[in-house]
């Protein structure tokens, strides 16, 4: 309604100007091919105004017209951009609910109808590929896409993914570096790239990295101390083999001082103090370790160092009871403790300390030693009792990996055969939090999304 009344309002307006106009005097004479014309000015002005604007309209309706087929060609080519769009989008949805054959069908629905596909395609096939178990389909799509600008580390992340399921560590280390070059501050990136630099054993570099990742704040410090800890032990280590004591030593004493709190750092520190007869350094570590992580290579440490005399039992239990003041209510001072008391037949004693221990943690441990207590005592049927609770009680601690949740002899820089780093721990291992790999946990499909979000709006 309003808008009728604009256009009648402006025909109104028009109209009455060209009255006023050819009311206006003057008088215009026009000789041309033997015609005279007379005519008012202010009429003819009007009549080439009225000509001006129906030309106008003719041209604009001229040109409109000339232009329909590349209109409806860029109309058609629009909606065939959006359906294949939607196309990718459904694939990359039926991938992640890992449905390979509506992925497939998706990825040949957008093939059809894409015609500049800013490498959505190619991704949306290698994606595929991979989860058909296709690896030469899928290289074969993630080079495609380095062909592209805008999807290049796209197809980087892809072949990077892809060498790491073949276990091609080499080349997934190239392709990291790549990686980092092109996105040098995420965190994935940096982390992929730290796991591969450690597993090439190039500790320089995953040095540098480790600093980065802790720069971007993606590592606690603790778990970074503990990391630079295991990097000079894994180094102090290929001395040892290489028959460079020396530079052993100056290695696990730079462990140490890096994380003193790192038992791998204070198991591997204190052979050389007590080669060096560095008696009261040593003791002053073995304290300070067993305060926080009590471990029984401390203990045997700690005899090592008892004064000349303590060879009795009952210098010995008194030598272990120093070094349980550094944490006693933990239940391995307890069970330290009370193994030396049953050994002198110190039964009050030995009681006392396991029950300690029971209430801090049962264990099957605790409860093994208190089966020998009950033996000691001849109370035959308390002692089955008691072993037959220790297969259910809690496991005694051990070095377990946390990703794969293996148990090891000893502590190794490397947890084989799958070669983490860092990951073994002195836990309960039905405690140790488990958690994947770094560089077999990269995200699948987040920049995948983002790129379609970008392109689509």
């Amino acid at each position: 309604m309003l808008r009728t009344l604009w256009t009648i309002t402006k025909l109104g307006v028009f109209i009455a100007a060209g009255v006023w106009l050819s009311m206006q005097p003057g008088q215009t004479e026009l000789h041309w091919m033997g015609y005279d014309v007379d005519v008012r000015t202010g009429f003819l002005i009007f009549c080439v105004l009225c000509f001006s604007i129906v030309f106008a309209w003719l041209y604009r309706f001229w040109i409109a017209l000339k232009a329909t087929p590349r209109t409806i060609a860029r109309k058609l080519d629009a909606r065939a951009q959006d359906q294949a769009l939607q196309a990718v989008s459904h694939g990359l949805s039926a991938i992640a609910a890992g449905d390979v054959h509506s992925a497939e069908k998706q990825a040949d629905r957008a093939r059809r109808l894409i015609k500049n596909d800013h490498g959505l395609v190619p991704l949306l096939s290698g994606m595929t590929a991979r989860l058909k178990g296709d690896s030469v389909a899928a290289e074969n799509a993630f080079r495609e896409l380095l062909n592209t600008k805008q999807t290049a580390f796209i197809g980087v992340r892809g072949l990077l993914q892809l060498s790491i399921d073949r276990h091609q560590h080499d080349q997934a280390l190239v392709l990291a570096r790549q990686a980092y070059r092109m996105h040098p501050k995420q965190a994935w990136i940096l982390k992929t790239l730290y796991a591969l630099e450690l597993r090439a054993r190039h500790w320089n570099e995953a040095q540098d990295i480790l600093n980065k990742i802790e720069k971007i704040k993606s590592i606690d410090a603790v778990h970074a101390k503990a990391d630079r800890a295991a990097m000079l032990l894994a180094r102090a280590s290929e001395a040892q083999n290489r028959g460079t004591a020396d530079q052993a030593y100056l290695l696990t004493r730079e462990a140490y001082n890096a994380a003193p709190a790192f038992l791998p750092a204070v198991l591997g520190y204190l052979p050389f103090l007590i080669r060096r007869s560095e008696r009261k350094g040593a003791m002053k570590v073995i304290e300070k370790a067993w305060g926080t992580a009590p471990h029984p290579e401390l203990k045997d440490a700690w005899l090592k160092l008892a004064p000349e005399g303590t060879n009795t039992p009952a210098k010995e239990y008194q030598w272990l009871q120093k070094l349980s003041q550094a944490n006693p209510d933990h239940e391995d001072s307890h069970l330290m403790l009370a193994e030396s008391a049953l050994v002198q037949n110190l039964t009050g004693a030995a009681r006392t300390h396991i029950d300690a221990a029971i209430l801090a943690r049962k264990s099957g441990r605790a409860m093994r030693m208190m089966a020998t207590l009950e033996e000691k005592l001849d109370h035959q049927n308390a002692a089955d009792l008691f072993m037959e609770s220790a297969n259910s009680a809690a496991p005694d601690r051990v070095w377990v990996c946390t990703e794969s949740g293996r148990i090891y002899a000893n502590w190794m820089p490397f947890a084989h055969p799958h070669n983490s780093f860092n990951t073994i721990v002195w836990d309960d291992p039905s405690q140790a939090r488990r958690a994947p790999s770094i560089i077999t946990a990269l995200p699948d499909q987040g920049d995948a999304l983002q790129l379609i979000e970008s392109r689509a709006a």
